[in-house]
């Protein structure tokens, strides 16, 4: 239950701003569940997308400036902090050049709350944002799991090319194209898009010039690059129908 708990933000002096408490949320938020909570439920389902409407909450919240701010949740009935954030619009991703509308996600739940390397931007195939269920950077990863971006593969239900992926670490920016088997470039996939741990690209089968590519061998090629300075590329032969 979310009833009991408030959440603040933190004074420069150090004191809690006015208190603001969950006492309305009813529902019971089961274990590996998620919860949002926003003064508008409405501002937030008409730019992402939303997957479990149940897990969003409207209510009365502090306002956060968006440069950076102290967000405190704690218990309403003696103030024991659960937990604290003074978090800050340098934590977001290098290649993003306009923080609007980006949502700022934890990296690992587990790791530091305040450790600036355990926090980036929501990546771009998710939308920006993935409110109400699991950050798009959410960076557990299982012992031996295989990372890379698989082939593309060709989807009845959207007509389109669908491009899975699985890294290792959140923090990815890519690029892809798709290349006859001369070497002529065909199509862009993305450009300099900001990937989230796991996720799919998506490829519509048209060319540069917006005529559909005929059917025959292709090459599926991308480009990785991390702001440590690593840099995965993939290559993958594929059947375009």
């Amino acid at each position: 239950s979310l009833a009991g708990l408030s959440v603040a933000t933190r004074k420069s002096d150090g004191t809690l701003s006015t208190h603001y408490p969950l006492s309305s949320i009813v529902s019971l938020v089961e274990p590996q569940d998620y919860a949002l909570l926003t003064k508008s439920i409405e501002g937030v389902s008409d730019f992402y997308l939303i997957s479990s409407p149940d897990a969003l909450h409207e209510l009365k919240l502090p306002v956060l400036a968006n440069t950076s701010a102290t967000l405190v949740l704690f218990r309403t009935e003696d103030e024991v902090m659960i937990d604290e954030i003074r978090y800050s619009s340098k934590w977001h991703a290098p290649s993003v050049k306009n923080e609007k509308g980006i949502a700022l996600e934890r990296i690992n739940p587990d790791s530091d709350m305040q450790d600036e390397m355990n926090w980036t931007s929501a990546s771009a195939t998710a939308g920006y944002g993935t409110p109400g269920y699991r950050n798009s950077q959410y960076g557990k990863q299982d012992e031996g799991e295989v990372t890379g971006i698989e082939s593309p593969v060709y989807s009845e239900a959207t007509k389109e090319y669908t491009i899975s992926y699985h890294l290792d670490e959140s923090g990815y920016t890519c690029r892809a194209w798709i290349f006859d088997i001369s070497g002529r470039r065909i199509s862009e996939v993305v450009n300099h898009d900001l990937l989230g741990i796991e996720g799919e690209l998506a490829w519509n089968g048209l060319a540069v010039n917006g005529s559909k590519v005929r059917t025959g061998v292709y090459i599926f090629y991308a480009e990785l690059v991390h702001p440590q300075g690593k840099i995965e590329r993939y290559k993958e032969v594929f059947l375009v129908k």
